[in-house]
């Protein structure tokens, strides 16, 4: 996904806590650890740590989850290969 295409999206699979900042970062396609660091610093900074975080915490209920299709352009890192992953066989007869 190339950056501000599609939907802001918690990425869960990037994420270090709930996945917001690592969202915010794959929207914009930036690094998410300077979405991080500009998150702590700049509420320790101004001194609105406490109501960032509360933002952070209203924004991880509100955001849906990343769908696994949308991680598909990943495979081919995690895995080495372009394959997609494979589905486990329903067991016949039971």
């Amino acid at each position: 996904m190339r950056p501000g295409e599609g939907r802001l999206y918690l990425d869960k699979l990037n994420g270090k806590f709930l996945g917001v900042c690592a969202g915010i970062a794959d929207y914009l396609g930036w690094n998410p650890i300077w979405i991080r660091l500009g998150l702590v610093i700049g509420g320790i900074v101004t001194g609105t740590f406490p109501l960032l975080l509360l933002l952070y915490l209203l924004i991880a209920v509100i955001l849906p989850k990343k769908p696994i299709h949308l991680y598909r352009e990943d495979y081919s890192a995690i895995f080495g290969d372009d394959r997609e992953p494979r589905r486990p066989r329903r067991k016949e007869g039971l």
